[in-house]
């Protein structure tokens, strides 16, 4: 199993280990520690500059809650 940015890891676990796509975040995402989570939404924009998706939508998120 090889799982890069530009493939669908929920059927690449799937083939894997044989769990249901809609399963697969349920049973692995509570299993991974807030650094593995922080490593795996990091990307770098078209400038090169370091971006952390999850954390973006949340903090977005957030500000429209409390405005």
């Amino acid at each position: 199993m090889s799982i890069s940015d530009f493939n669908d890891v929920k059927k690449e676990v799937k083939l894997y280990n044989q769990t249901k796509e809609n399963k697969v975040l349920e049973q692995n995402w509570p299993k991974m520690t807030i650094d593995q989570l922080h490593e795996q939404e990091k990307y770098l924009d078209e400038n090169g500059n370091e971006h952390f998706e999850l954390t973006e939508i949340v903090k977005a998120f957030l500000e429209l809650v409390e405005s």
